[in-house]
């Protein structure tokens, strides 16, 4: 009969496990940005053969964001984050625990890592392509304000409109707020505004 081993488990007995936190929103479960963020993060998890674990965050109070173990190098090898609402504060927090730590969809100057697409530079592209087509009264459904995606696709609307010499017109902005209910009732009080 074999003794049961007293050893004390170490980071090696087990395999890499990343977090990916998500900040918890209405429709979660039909957006397209989260399903293609978990997607992507659990293919890259399958190729480099580690594990993931999804942590669903509160939107609005990021003060347990952190919580438990999520910044113990013993249980987490690092931390991605889906979005921060601008709290770049729980990144430096995050960082400064030793835990490596990714930012999605947000952009800064700070020497952290990042990922985001250019969220002013392709609604600027968008209407300038519709301006192309000849349009001059085009429309925003503003995302959450609260993110910088959101902030920087108004100002690339905004500063594609200036551009072309037209005026802003506030009526043509509706907030959406990156949600399906929202988007849906903007989009139809702009399809059926006079004129």
């Amino acid at each position: 009969m074999n003794p049961i081993s007293k050893k004390k488990p170490t980071r090696r007995d087990r395999r890499p496990l990343y977090v990916l936190i998500v900040p918890r929103f209405e429709d979660l479960g039909n957006s397209f940005y989260s399903s293609e963020v978990t997607k992507g993060v659990n293919l890259a998890a399958s190729r480099l053969d580690v594990d993931v674990l999804v942590h669903f965050t509160e939107r609005k109070d990021h003060s347990h964001w952190l919580a438990g173990s999520l910044t113990d190098p013993f249980f987490v090898d690092g931390l991605l984050f889906a979005d921060i609402d601008r709290d770049w504060e729980v990144v430096k927090k995050a960082i400064r625990s030793g835990m490596p730590t990714m930012v999605l969809n947000n952009t800064t100057a700070e020497p952290f890592n990042c990922i985001s697409i250019d969220n002013k530079q392709a609604a600027k592209e968008a209407v300038d392509y519709l301006l192309g087509l000849g349009h001059t009264r085009i429309a925003h459904i503003a995302g959450d304000l609260n993110t910088q995606a959101g902030q920087d696709r108004l100002e690339g609307y905004y500063e594609a409109l200036s551009e072309a010499g037209l005026p802003k017109d506030k009526h043509l902005v509706k907030k959406g707020g990156f949600l399906r209910t929202p988007a849906r009732t903007a989009a139809q009080s702009l399809l059926t505004a006079e004129p």
